[in-house]
């Protein structure tokens, strides 16, 4: 079998993330609700997304539940 039919596709920075890094650039962090409005998602899809956000080292949060802030991860 074939290696690159077996390997994972490396994660690309998608249109959404870029503008989550743009803002955050912007304004120093943000919040999911702040996700959310800036990309109409609902929550799970920006729950989502962060999350892929973080796996992939791009941003860190900081904080629980309603306080939680996302920042670039240094």
């Amino acid at each position: 079998m074939n290696d690159r039919l077996r390997s994972k596709p490396s994660p690309m920075i998608t249109a959404q993330m870029e503008k989550i890094l743009n803002y955050i650039q912007q304004h120093g962090k943000i919040t999911d609700e702040e996700i959310q409005t800036l990309l109409d998602l609902k929550k799970t899809r920006a729950f989502t997304l962060t999350k892929q956000m973080r796996e992939m080292g791009l941003i860190e949060v900081d904080g629980r539940g309603k306080n939680k802030e996302y920042a670039i991860k240094i």
